[in-house]
């Protein structure tokens, strides 16, 4: 090998130096075990051995049933070279979990990385190799994210699938100035024996292949290996500085390894993706002996260029680019895609995709199937349709039951594609029905449907976190016409019977299938996953409706025996989630969106089908896992439209995850509690609490007995609540010791609702939400008769109001702001977060004079110039849906409806009724959208929506009282008709029904209770100053109208009767 100029660390001056050598040396701190020290989160285990005899570090943790992350950590100053080269080995013991390699700059804010997810450590040595490329910007405040010069480096295991406990072992960690990523190359294959081998003249890094069939060749399967680099084993003695471990010198020449396997070629070009490998000879081998015929050529793609194929996706893309648009889904040629849910409520970890294009992910991180229409024309054209050439429409339908279609229109057919789930033993069960209509006068002769089972799932590419999306191994399928089985876990049926099935390889793409490759059954396995098989369904035109079914486990779904069958199935459904998703609001206001009444039913859909049994989820795919401030404010959504059991189970279900010391974990999932401080969650988890217990229900299994089993968990969290806002001592760095003054009393600096992750901050979020938590922690204690903690809470929670409404003017005035801060620290602007002040926090009485009002000014005029195109935006997260409640509680009900039919407009497809996490303003710009739907956003909707009609105000003193109609727009009053069932409040069941008179309207309230009926204020829009109040008995009620906001406000006259109905009419002014 050319000998390549290597840069070789040093410690003599305190920050590592460089210098040409011919060889790269292991760094000699690895064997220091003074300079390293091993820490974890909140109940992990971790420990660090160093072995100077073979000068290598290992990191033994013990997750100890939770998630978190044992580290490994040492100073270590190092300016870094332009072209970072990191290598070392790697060996272990213990499961699947993400090994990372952090670098931290001196200010301790910013930190650099690589990270190997689900990383499962072999007991023997296994090299690494970092590129640049790979070693990342992972958070903190600087600008530039350029990796120059860092202080710290940190080994760390973090929770992956496993978790549990084991050992991570690294030795000979090297770092060298490397080259500049290399272009792409055609290599020459000579032969050698049976097989082709190519050799570069130095070693290069490779991420993907292109190897060339000539054009009369027959394919054959066949593996592409590289030649493994091997260093020399050293004598005894040897003072040369070793580059491996002593234990995993080979005493054997190198070998090949087998780096990718086509099982499938079909050429002309085999897009081959590779992951990383560095080599400088490459070997083409037929796979079950024979040769490789001569004339394949390979185009190289290196790896850290800006053409890389850094995933097998990144592959699938290039080769998109070059093929027939429809072959590949939108997420593959730049295009943003969109989907929805399909499952049953408590089953999110068995739901299933619908794309907007009709393609169908059988559950999570599964193959999906998607359609192709051949249609065949009586001149004897024949056409291949895809979803790229045909008009698309969705639809929803009605209630919670509604089930999410797709619709290709075309000026020949129509094709509509809806799908749905069934319970089966316990598990679910998914349906697909395709039902074709050609179009009067289409000169079709026939018509043929093919169903691709693709190793892509809906869930595209860039949704990166939680369960990534994009490409899903298909290592084995086994099908004939009636059934098909993949990777042995998913099992389709198919009605009616198809007339052939076809193995076609995936980078094939979505195309025509050539009769000769149809037979009866295949049976296929892949080692690279990029099987992709198909049915045919000839003649849908004379037999219009196919009926797909599919069932994850060991299982065979039930068969579909015919059209009845799958109506019976279909109806089932309908039924079942009706069932189930019983009771809901029932919303009739005619001056109201149709988007918007359609909304309140989906909403509480999205929540329920999104949920891990009784494990409240933003999501199931990005967020599978369990936020409490998510499950909290999900669970008021949930209380407060009749669902009172979930929130239960949910509270419940969360507790025994609280630490010992009290504090509330931010989020729990597979691998345990969360140890990541996120300072919002301890009052979440009381408010959660208090929420279930006002807002019971009888028989719901909320009494006395069950709130005294949760007080000792609520005294634990309050104890840890006290400690946090206690703390004489915090660490604050030195650009913000001026804002100190404004941190005292608070709780500390955290990432709060992540929106501070790229370093913690004292986030009022935080604050207003642990003062939510002392307040429900006070009510509760006086329900439960507990004196002395009652006595405690109050001390507790007067003192801390009286610091927060302290900072926050400290804050306000040493930023400048006439709004409110987000952080002490940045003194931010964030509306969103801010409604916290108004719900659930009721806190208004903390705030600076005029604050709250500027705010939500500034945030109108802001939101206004989006929606009207008079501001440049590229994204938005449809958490602003809180925005929509603040302002009807601040008397705003116009502005409330300006912010809601803005949202409501950026609901994609429209018809299905929901948002994702993030929002572009280019709906076909790409971007991680987090889940879609995101159900914590379902729920912010839906709290907000109820808002308009009733809410209820706490006092400083907690006293309770109703707001009727805070976000009725003039137009609603003008049309007259109102009318919301199945809403639940503090004092039980409400319906509400508003009816125009000739004079007025009638008011009804019915089912609050006669003597315990709450005091309720009207809110009338601006124009009924002069309107007038009526009893039942027709009495005039005093005039006692108050301004506010925009609108008015008036204590309704009279009171419920026997029957717990409460009439009240509202008389316009007359003119003298």
């Amino acid at each position: 090998m050319r000998a390549i100029r290597q840069i070789l660390l040093g410690l003599a001056c305190g920050v590592a130096s460089f210098a040409s050598a011919g060889a790269t040396p292991a760094l000699p701190w690895m064997n220091d075990a003074q300079a390293w020290r091993a820490s974890a989160s909140d109940q992990v285990k971790a420990a660090v051995r160093v072995n100077a005899a073979d000068q290598t570090l290992c990191l033994d943790y013990d997750f100890q049933g939770n998630s978190g992350y044992a580290v490994a950590s040492r100073e270590l100053p190092l300016a870094w070279p332009t072209h970072p080269n990191l290598r070392f080995w790697v060996k272990g013991t213990g499961g699947a979990n993400h090994l990372q390699l952090k670098w931290v700059d001196a200010s301790q804010e910013n930190v650099w990385w690589a990270q190997w997810p689900n990383f499962k450590p072999s007991a023997q040595w296994q090299a690494f190799k970092v590129l640049p490329h790979q070693l990342e910007f992972a958070w903190g405040p600087t600008p530039d994210r350029r990796l120059t010069r860092t202080q710290r480096l940190e080994w760390v295991v973090a929770a992956g699938k496993a978790g549990g406990k084991g050992s991570v072992c690294v030795a000979a960690l090297t770092l060298a100035q490397g080259e500049a990523p290399k272009d792409s190359a055609l290599l020459s294959l000579q032969r050698v024996g049976q097989d082709l081998v190519g050799a570069f003249d130095e070693e290069r890094d490779l991420s993907g292949l292109r190897v060339r069939w000539p054009e009369t060749v027959p394919r054959q399967p066949y593996t592409v290996q590289v030649a493994e680099p091997i260093g020399a084993p050293e004598t005894a003695g040897s003072s040369a500085p070793r580059t491996m471990p002593r234990s995993a010198v080979p005493h054997r020449p190198p070998r090949w390894r087998t780096v990718q396997t086509v099982s499938h070629a079909q050429g002309p070009i085999d897009w081959l993706w590779l992951g990383q490998v560095s080599t400088r000879s490459l070997r083409l081998q037929a796979m079950g002996g024979g040769a490789l015929p001569e004339g394949l050529t390979i185009e190289t793609v290196p790896a850290g260029a800006t053409t890389a194929w850094k995933t097998q996706d990144d592959a699938w893309k290039a080769l998109a680019a070059q093929s027939p648009r429809g072959s590949w889904p939108r997420a593959y040629v730049s295009e943003q895609n969109y989907w929805t849910l399909v499952g049953l409520p408590g089953q999110g970890d068995r739901s299933s995709l619908l794309s907007e294009d009709g393609a169908v992910e059988l559950g999570v991180h599964a193959p999906s199937i998607e359609p192709l229409l051949r249609l065949r024309y009586v001149d004897g054209r024949e056409r291949w349709v895809s979803w790229a050439d045909v008009q698309m429409a969705h639809a929803w339908g009605e209630g919670l039951a509604a089930l999410p279609e797709v619709r290709w229109r075309h000026s020949d057919f129509s094709l509509d594609i809806e799908a749905f789930a069934t319970p089966a033993q316990g598990q679910t069960q998914g349906h697909a029905r395709y039902r074709f209509e050609a179009q009067p006068g289409a000169a079709l002769q026939g018509a043929d449907l093919w169903l691709f089972a693709r190793p892509l799932q809906v869930n595209p590419p860039q949704q990166f976190l939680g369960q990534p999306g994009g490409f899903v191994g298909l290592h084995q399928v086994q099908a004939n016409t009636r059934q098909m089985q993949l990777n042995g876990q998913w099992h389709l049926r198919l009605w009616p019977q198809a007339q052939g099935v076809a193995l076609v390889a995936a980078q094939h793409g979505l195309g025509p299938v050539q009769a000769r490759q149809l037979g009866e059954k295949v049976n296929a396995q892949s080692p690279d996953g990029t099987l992709q098989a198909v049915w045919f369904i000839p003649n849908v035109h004379q037999h219009p409706l196919v009926h797909l079914n599919w069932r994850q486990g060991p299982q065979w779904p039930a068969s579909v025996q015919g059209a009845e069958s799958s109506d019976a199935l279909r109806a089932q459904a309908i039924g079942l989630a009706r069932a189930v998703a019983s009771p809901e609001p029932q919303l009739r206001v005619p001056a109201a969106p149709e988007a918007f009444t359609q909304s309140v039913q989906a909403a509480l859909s999205h929540m329920l089908r999104s949920s891990h049994r009784v494990a409240l989820q933003p999501g199931t795919r990005a967020y599978a896992r369990t936020w409490v401030r998510d499950g909290a404010m999900m669970a008021s959504a949930l209380v407060r439209t009749g669902h009172h059991r979930l929130a239960r189970e949910f509270v419940e279900w969360y507790e025994p995850y609280l630490f010992e010391s009290g504090k509330v974990p931010c989020c729990v999932d597979a691998r345990g509690r969360d140890p990541v401080t996120e300072n919002d969650s301890h009052g979440q988890f009381i408010f959660a609490v208090a929420q279930v217990w006002r807002y019971r229900a009888p028989g719901d299994g909320v009494d006395r007995v069950w709130l005294e089993k949760r007080w000792k968990s609520i005294r634990k969290v309050l104890a840890w609540m006290d400690h946090l806002r206690t703390q004489a001592e915090r660490p604050v760095a030195d650009k913000y010791q001026h804002l100190r003054a404004a941190m005292l009393g608070l709780v500390p600096a955290s990432i709060s609702h992540e929106g501070y992750s790229a370093f913690p901050v004292h986030a009022y979020w935080d604050n207003f939400w642990t003062l939510r938590g002392y307040r429900d922690a006070l009510h509760l204690a006086q329900v439960l008769g507990d004196a002395g903690a009652e006595r405690e809470i109050a001390r507790a929670l007067s003192q801390f109001s009286h610091d927060l409404r302290e900072s926050l003017s400290h804050t306000m005035r040493l930023h400048g702001l006439d709004t409110l801060p987000g952080s002490v620290e940045l003194g931010d602007f964030d509306p969103t977060s801010s409604t916290v002040v108004l719900d659930p926090a009721q806190a208004t009485h903390l705030l600076p004079p005029g604050s709250l009002h500027t705010t939500f000014r500034r945030y109108l005029d802001d939101l206004r110039a989006r929606a009207h195109n008079q501001k440049a935006w590229r994204e938005m997260t449809p958490y602003e849906l809180r925005s929509v409640g603040a302002l009807a509680r601040m008397g705003e009900a116009q502005a409330a409806w300006e912010a809601m039919d803005f949202f409501l407009s950026l609901q994609r497809p429209a018809p299905w009724r929901q948002w994702a996490e993030v929002v572009m303003r280019e709906p076909r710009a790409v971007q991680f959208l987090g889940d879609m739907p995101h159900a914590w956003i379902a729920s912010d909707f839906l709290r907000a929506a109820l808002d308009l009609f009733w809410y209820e105000r706490e006092s400083e003193s907690g006293q309770w009282t109703a707001v009727l109609g805070a976000g009725w727009p003039a137009s609603w009053w003008d049309d007259g008709r109102v009318a919301l069932q199945g809403l639940r409040t503090l004092w039980g069941e409400l319906r509400i029904d508003l009816q125009p008179l000739a004079d007025g309207w009638q008011l009804r309230l019915t089912g609050l209770p006669p003597k315990t009926a709450p005091s309720v204020r009207l809110t009338l829009p601006a124009q009924g100053k002069d309107w007038q109040l009526l009893d039942a008995q027709g009495q005039l009620a005093p005039s006692n109208k108050q301004p506010h906001g925009q609108g008015w406000e008036q204590a309704l006259p009279g009171a419920p009767d026997a029957q717990g109905v409460w009439t009240v009419r509202v008389r316009r002014a007359t003119t003298p």
